[in-house]
């Protein structure tokens, strides 16, 4: 196994298809999150803790493995912090004037956000499901939204009645809510 700090904020492990056997994980079980698959990732994530001093406490993981039952994977693993919510902030937030952008991935969504993150103003949240990235925003104002939009759609897409934020939210697994833009320009530049 092969540790590499890639920021602050992220890692990347590369796992050999002998360390895989050894842990008794193949690429199916670990997307299935199997005892084995999560004792193989918390011993990753300790690993890190000891070669590169990345530590996981007082905050949420992003995991993306990727690789092929040949040659063993590629796991990145980003740490995002938790966000308190704050009692000033809106938390119930008119569905007129939301926006669902789709990602193939979080790199593009960091991408993105270090292009548009000091323009943008408004609530946001990122949400994973089915493998894709979903960044809801709630613009503050529109007109002022729509001179950044074509930024956003450099990296990812506009999702329009393909699917609903009421989906993502039942079905999906929330990342950051509420300032997904501002912990993103924060801590993945």
């Amino acid at each position: 196994m092969r540790i590499e700090r890639i920021s602050d904020n992220k890692i990347k492990a590369y796992i050999s298809q002998e360390e895989l056997k050894s842990w008794n994980v193949t690429i199916k079980n670990f997307a299935e999150k199997t005892p084995e698959a999560q004792k193989l990732f918390w011993h990753v994530v300790r690993e890190a803790q000891r070669c590169v001093d990345f530590t996981a406490e007082h905050s949420q993981l992003l995991v993306e493995a990727t690789g092929s039952e040949n040659t063993g994977f590629e796991m990145t693993i980003s740490r995002l912090p938790l966000v308190k919510k704050t009692e000033d902030r809106k938390t119930d937030v008119v569905q007129k004037g939301t926006l669902v952008y789709q990602f193939v991935d979080f790199e593009n969504i960091c991408l993105c956000v270090s292009e548009v993150g000091q323009r943008y103003k408004g609530q946001s949240s990122l949400y994973k499901l089915d493998n894709k990235y979903f960044l809801i925003l709630y613009p503050e104002n529109l007109n002022i939204f729509k001179g950044i939009e074509h930024i956003i759609l450099e990296y990812g897409k506009k999702c329009i009645n393909d699917i609903s934020v009421e989906l993502i939210k039942e079905r999906g697994s929330q990342l950051i809510s509420d300032v997904a833009v501002e912990v993103i320009l924060r801590h993945f530049k």
